[in-house]
């Protein structure tokens, strides 16, 4: 195994996944059958938006397979939803948080309206800081719809009924929901290893495996470790992740219904479950029948190959600074997690938000690059990363 003695920089903000504890989402839904609605949605810093009507106002949401429906707290203040509950909330990382749960009158989707679909209530953060967002459109909405996400013409396609959507001869095999109508899918490694997985179109990657699995699966040697570390390389509703060991891994060959994507780079995850992202988008269309319980995946082409480099260094802002929250590899003490980093490649890293990590200016189209970072006792060393 090797050592790499770069560093990964990687903010990763799809886990905004939750568990709501006793709390039933599955409530509501459309006002007619028969429905076919065709949704435009466009990328933002790499998820997936729709426009969708609420409090009789056209709003913004992001399409997160991977989470319930949810409202920031501005869009709660102006249609004053009823309060059905508060409890503990669990995010993908672990970390608790709590969040009221209402119940939303009206969620208008073209000329169909949903009825009564229960939300969390959560803080403003990010999400509308960089996204411009109201909320998150979740699986408990789609329960009883099929929905087909294309990257081909940019469209979300949901429906009550199969036989409207061009089907026949594509690739299925089976999907189950949870206890909050998450989906879950089967994937396939080298060796015939099987795993099932959160289908997640919040995620903006291939495939990223739980802590748990990745110990019990790695005897299968269905992929190779390349790197180890230490830090944070996640965030979620609730905060950054604790920091852990990490593991950075190789994976020749992920088969979804028989599509072989190749050479994956994932990493491993403290959440109890590994989730493939919306990133095979750019391989084959999806279609996620929670009416029936059947995942599709049309591929556009029979080879896909996802091969990309990486930084191997995570980093965070907090406070307005730049800090490391996560070490891929040996670094000989130069940097240690929770090092700030004052400059990289003579651009100032002061003043910042989550917002200017997505945008990822100072990284943009290159391949190296150069730090002058800040230790804890106050001294500054130099250090040069590369991407690999």
């Amino acid at each position: 195994m090797r050592k790499i003695l770069y560093f990964l920089i990687v903010l990763c903000l799809s886990q905004t996944k939750v568990v709501a504890q006793n709390i039933n989402l599955n409530q509501g839904g459309a006002n007619k059958s028969g429905y076919l609605i065709k949704l435009p949605y466009e990328i933002i810093k790499n998820k997936i938006i729709v426009t969708a009507e609420v409090g009789g106002k056209k709003r913004r949401f992001i399409l997160d397979t991977g989470a319930p429906v949810a409202i920031f707290r501005h869009l709660f203040n102006e249609i004053n939803p009823s309060v059905y509950d508060t409890k503990i909330l669990t995010d993908a990382n672990g970390r608790k948080d709590s969040a009221q749960t209402v119940i939303i009158g009206d969620i208008s989707l073209g000329d169909v309206s949903f009825k009564n679909i229960p939300a969390l209530v959560v803080q403003e953060d990010l999400f509308t800081d960089c996204f411009h967002v109201d909320g998150i459109l979740g699986s408990n909405l789609f329960r009883k719809s099929i929905v087909r996400i294309s990257a081909l013409d940019k469209t979300v396609t949901i429906t009550d009924d199969r036989n409207k959507l061009p089907l026949r001869n594509v690739p299925s095999s089976p999907l189950t929901l949870d206890q909050q109508s998450n989906p879950y899918i089967w994937v396939t490694f080298r060796n015939n290893l099987n795993e099932m997985v959160l289908f997640d179109s919040g995620a903006d990657e291939y495939y990223t495996i739980s802590r748990d699995h990745f110990a019990k699966m790695k005897k299968f040697k269905a992929f190779q470790t390349i790197a180890e570390g230490y830090g944070s390389n996640s965030i979620s509703i609730a905060g950054l992740a604790e920091n852990e060991m990490l593991s950075k891994l190789f994976i020749p060959i992920l088969s979804i219904n028989g599509t072989e994507i190749d050479n994956i780079i994932a990493e491993t995850t403290s959440s109890p479950v590994s989730r493939v992202g919306a990133k095979i988008l750019r391989f084959g269309v999806i279609t996620l029948d929670f009416r029936n319980g059947r995942f599709y995946y049309q591929p556009y082409l029979p080879i896909n190959d996802a091969r990309e480099k990486r930084w191997n260094m995570s980093m965070v802002v907090k406070d307005g600074l730049l800090w490391v929250s996560a070490i891929w590899g040996k670094t000989d003490g130069r940097v240690q997690i929770g090092d700030q980093i004052l400059m990289i490649d003579g651009v100032d890293c002061k003043n910042l938000t989550l917002c200017d990590i997505l945008d990822n200016p100072f990284l943009k189209d290159k391949n190296e690059a150069f730090l002058i970072i800040k230790k804890d006792n106050g001294e500054t060393t130099d250090w040069e990363i590369k991407k690999e």
